[in-house]
């Protein structure tokens, strides 16, 4: 599932995943799903240069309750001629 915010085209995503019941015997570190939030802004400075920063928040679940979290930040400098 992906769901984005009307009129800020792709600056704003969010979504869900979960895996099908599990059946035994199937290890506790199975993954049963996870949750991620992203957000991206995009600075055009002169022609022919672009800055994209994106920022994505993520969360997991195992089988054995077991729960991670994760963050990443991502700079983007670009030249098109």
């Amino acid at each position: 599932m992906r769901i984005t915010v009307p009129l800020a085209d792709k600056l704003f995503w969010a979504g869900a995943s979960s895996s099908p019941s599990p059946t035994p015997p199937r290890p506790g570190t199975t993954y049963t799903g996870a949750k991620y939030l992203g957000v991206n802004l995009w600075y055009i400075p002169v022609r022919n240069v672009s800055i994209g920063l994106e920022y994505l928040y993520g969360q997991r679940k195992n089988l054995n309750g077991q729960r991670g979290e994760a963050n990443r930040l991502q700079l983007l400098f670009q030249y098109n001629s």
